[in-house]
């Protein structure tokens, strides 16, 4: 939600049995607070509005409410909300498995727990044998003792290299 609030709600704990489980889930959607998709949502909103704000300038104002009002909709829906939305899925997901692992939970469990989107695209998403590596070595390294320095930090020195 935005502000970074996540709802737990019963059934997710009525459906899950282990802590693995539902620490899965919680670290999904955290990773979905962590890349601050609802920013990023609110954002491209704005941007359609200032659009449509323009058009209304040179398209009279019953067209976009009217005939045109539906396909400006549905161009909405399709060019920009729905493939942003399947790109921020993955990217929680990636980040969730790093998050997980970094916990001390098994991050091999994770497609099993997957509750949305559906499918078997996901699950094959998140066995990829680069991210799991990257999230098992994580695993590893929590619970060996050691601790570990945090994704964060580590994707940062990755990416100054």
């Amino acid at each position: 939600m935005p502000g970074g609030k996540i709802v737990v709600f019963t059934g997710l704990l009525d459906r899950f049995k282990s802590d693995a489980e539902i620490a899965t889930i919680l670290a999904h959607e955290v990773g979905h607070v962590v890349a601050r998709h609802a920013a990023e949502s609110i954002s491209h909103a704005m941007w359609f509005v200032i659009l449509l704000v323009l058009l209304v300038q040179y398209v009279d104002i019953s067209l976009l409410t009217g005939s045109l009002g539906k396909p400006l909709g549905e161009a909405y829906k399709y060019l920009l909300q729905l493939p942003v939305s399947r790109r921020n899925e993955k990217e929680a997901d990636y980040i969730g498995l790093l998050l997980l692992a970094s916990a001390g939970y098994d991050p091999r469990g994770a497609p099993k727990y997957s509750t949305h989107p559906p499918g078997k695209k996901r699950a094959q998403l998140l066995s990829r044998d680069k991210v799991l590596k990257e999230a098992l070595d994580m695993y590893r390294e929590s619970n060996s003792g050691r601790g570990i320095e945090g994704f964060l930090k580590q994707e940062n020195l990755r990416h100054s290299k």
